[in-house]
This record gives C-alpha cells, sequence and structure tokens, in this order.
C-alpha cells in the first residue's frame, strides 16, 4: 500500500474520531475503497509472491487514483483499474498455486505405478527362476530313468504336474502385468483429461474429485443440466479405467435455506450424479452417496463466492494398491 494511501486513512479515521464533518470535503469514492482493500489483499497474500508484476502494476494504478481528487471521475477509473488489476493478480496466482498441486499429485502418482510395476517384475522373476529349478530337477530325474531303462514314476509326474503349474503361473502373471500396464495408461490418460474439467486432489488413501454444484445443477435443482453431461462423461470413463475401487459421491450446498432442506437437496444431487454415471457402465454396487448438507463448507457462506465454492459435488475414490 502506498504511502499516500496511508495518509488518507489516517486522515478520514480522525475525522471520523473527532466527529467532524471533514471540513466539507468531498469524500473518496466507493471504487477507492473497495481498490484499497482488494490491493492490499493481493499484497498481503500469496499473490505478492507469485504474480509479483501484476501486484505492483495494481499499487501503481491505486497510486494514481489517490492522486486525484477525492470522489473524482479520475479517482473512480484508476481505482476501477486498480480492483481488477488486483483480482487478476490473485485469480492467476490460484491457479498457479493449484497447477503446482495438480504436478504434485501427478508426480506421486507416477512413483505409485513405478512402484507397482517393480513389484511385480521381481515376483515374475521369483517364478521364473523356481520353473528354472524344476526343468533342472525334472531333466536330472529323466536322465537317471533313462540309464535304469524304467518307465516315469510319481515323482516324473509329479514334476511334470509342477512345470505345468508353474509356467501357467508365468504366463497369467505376464498378462496380469501387461494388463495392468494397458490399465495404468487408459486410466492416467483419462485422469488427464479430466483434469482439464474439474479440481482433483490427492487425500492419503482416495483422489477426491470436485464439480462446482452451478456447473451441474440449475439453482435449488436436482436435475442434471445438459451442459454437464461432458464433464461427467469423463469422470465416468475415469471411473471405468479403475473398476476394483469403491466410490463415495457426496452432495454440498451453501447454508442458505433450512439445514434439513439442504441435506435432502444435496443428496438428491448426489443421487443424479450416481445415475448418470451407473447409466455410463460405473457398477452401481461400486457407489455410495451421501448428502452433507451445509455442513462441511470449504469456504465463507457470507460472500457470492464463497457460496458458489461451497455449492459442490465431490466425488471421492479409492486409489488402487
Amino acid at each position: 500500500m502506498t504511502k499516500r494511501t496511508t495518509q488518507k486513512i489516517l486522515l478520514v479515521a480522525g475525522v471520523l474520531a473527532l466527529g467532524l464533518p471533514g471540513c466539507g470535503s468531498t469524500p473518496v469514492s466507493a471504487e477507492l475503497v473497495d481498490a484499497r482493500d482488494v490491493v492490499n489483499q493481493a499484497v498481503r497474500g500469496p499473490a505478492n509472491e507469485l504474480e509479483p508484476d501484476e501486484v505492483r502494476r495494481a499499487d501503481r494504478t491505486l497510486a494514481r487514483a489517490e492522486r486525484a481528487p477525492d470522489g473524482s471521475a479520475e479517482e473512480r477509473h484508476f481505482a476501477y483499474l486498480a480492483d481488477r488489476q488486483a483480482r487478476i493478480a490473485i485469480a492467476h496466482a490460484e491457479t498457479a498455486r493449484t497447477q503446482q498441486a495438480l504436478e504434485a499429485d501427478q508426480e506421486r502418482y507416477q512413483e505409485d505405478l513405478e512402484e507397482t510395476a517393480v513389484d511385480q517384475s521381481q515376483q515374475l522373476e521369483a517364478r521364473q527362476d523356481e520353473l528354472a529349478r524344476t526343468r533342472e530337477a525334472l531333466e536330472d530325474v529323466r536322465a537317471e530313468l533313462s540309464e535304469r531303462g524304467e518307465q516315469l514314476d510319481e515323482r516324473t509326474e509329479e514334476l511334470q504336474a509342477r512345470e505345468q503349474e508353474l509356467s501357467a503361473r508365468v504366463d497369467e502373471l505376464m498378462q496380469a502385468r501387461e494388463a495392468r500396464a494397458a490399465a495404468e495408461q487408459r486410466a492416467a490418460q483419462a485422469m488427464n483429461e479430466l483434469r482439464e474439467m474439474a479440481e482433483i486432489r490427492e487425500e492419503q488413501e482416495q483422489w477426491v474429485i470436485t464439480l462446482n454444484g452451478e456447473v451441474l445443477f440449475e439453482t435449488g435443482e436436482s436435475e442434471l443440466r445438459g451442459t454437464a453431461t461432458r464433464r461427467l462423461r469423463a469422470v465416468a470413463e475415469a471411473l471405468n479405467q479403475s473398476e476394483d475401487t469403491s466410490i463415495v459421491i457426496e452432495g454440498h450446498t451453501d447454508s442458505r435455506g433450512s439445514d434439513a432442506d439442504n441435506r435432502e437437496l444435496s443428496r438428491a444431487r448426489a443421487a443424479a450424479v450416481r445415475d448418470f454415471l451407473v447409466a455410463h457402465e460405473v457398477d452401481s454396487s461400486r457407489v455410495e452417496i451421501i448428502g452433507r448438507g451445509e455442513a462441511e463448507p470449504v469456504a465463507d457462506n457470507d460472500t457470492p463466492e464463497g457460496r458458489a465454492n461451497n455449492r459442490r459435488v465431490e466425488i471421492h475414490v479409492e486409489r488402487a494398491s
């Protein structure tokens, strides 16, 4: 915040404290008051670190508004510009933070895939070594029986059966590894495509897919919008790549309306999302729905932006082990 801004704030505070009418001067515009708050928020928040150039630009514009005559059109003009510039800086900073979080999630996901691949490779190598030892033992028995001119006895048949069993197990492991690799590739691709449409975060042993309620539903309604189908198809495709996981769909609302109505509405919305996913080949036995109502806000319900963030549907997906 500029020195001139601080001086003006102190002057206004002194006038109000003395109960004076401010010597008949024109008060500063509401635009300037709002701009001061938003620029101060940008200066004190993550935007100052992640988008310093944009924050400095907003601060310089605010200074121009401060230098303009109080209440003038010039003051309002530059105050409006400073407000917009600061809000853009804050939005860009939030986008950068979200991108960083997504990249960290993707890195952890890739590490999990690599650990699984190493474990399967070790199992396969162990089975192949065991098969080789069994074949060597079988050859020894065959050589001994050949010298004696005898028929294969019960031990030879046991070793043959063991050889067949191990061969089948090795084939099974190889097929499972190939199938898992293909499924992991499809799941990763589907998850990357889904990141373009929804917020995805990792929490302990699960993935949480968050969809904005205003995108899915009309205000106060539980019937899906026509425009919601593209996002939900992407969700269904991603879920169908991990068929062994459990899914919990949670509906959330803002604090407007009664608690009972909000809980009923949130459950009806969760049910609508479940029905869509089931209609697109997601196994219904994997899916549970919960209506949380207004009980778990993620933002302040006193602002339109906070209420919009609280109106959401969260899809909790258990991570595959």
